[in-house]
């Protein structure tokens, strides 16, 4: 036969078992519904933990042949617009435009190894289609003298 104080002790470790219990889903149960812990709103917390951003750089790497020569590697290129409509500058104090493709041709020829008519003959068609790209002869040399010029073309 059981004794009085194993009924008892039963007893009390499941009041103590149940109010864990209960304390523990409520707790669970307010989380739930305030989607809150500690004055920190859940959704806005999984939201940045879930998403970030970041730039990835685009290497991939070089390319060789069976016997270790290179056959193709990663380099930079750009592309050099000249902007000839007027209206991309009209808020502006100084034209942000080409105004003069005479004298723009004449600055750009040197660096980009173009003829200045050339050069002067693509803005002037430019001005009619609202469009100008250089060829491929803007590459980063090209980019980088004109960057260390700090040359801004608004003639």
């Amino acid at each position: 036969m059981k004794s009085s104080n194993t009924h008892k002790g039963a007893a009390i470790l499941i009041l103590i078992f149940s109010a864990i219990f209960l304390i523990i889903t409520g707790r669970f149960l307010y989380i739930q519904s305030t989607a809150e812990i500690e004055g920190v709103n859940l959704n806005e917390w999984a939201e940045k933990a879930r998403t970030s951003s970041y730039s990835l750089d685009a290497d991939r790497g070089n390319i060789y042949d069976k016997n270790g020569m290179l056959l193709a590697y990663d380099r930079p290129t750009y592309k050099l617009y000249a902007v000839v409509d007027p209206e991309y500058s009209r808020s502006e104090e100084e034209p942000e435009h080409v105004t003069n493709p005479e004298e723009t041709a004449s600055v750009l020829a040197p660096l980009l190894n173009m003829e200045e008519s050339e050069i002067e003959e693509r803005i002037t068609e430019a001005r009619k289609m609202a469009g100008f790209r250089l060829n491929s002869a803007a590459r980063d040399v090209v980019y980088l003298k004109i960057k260390k010029k700090k040359l801004k073309i608004r003639s």
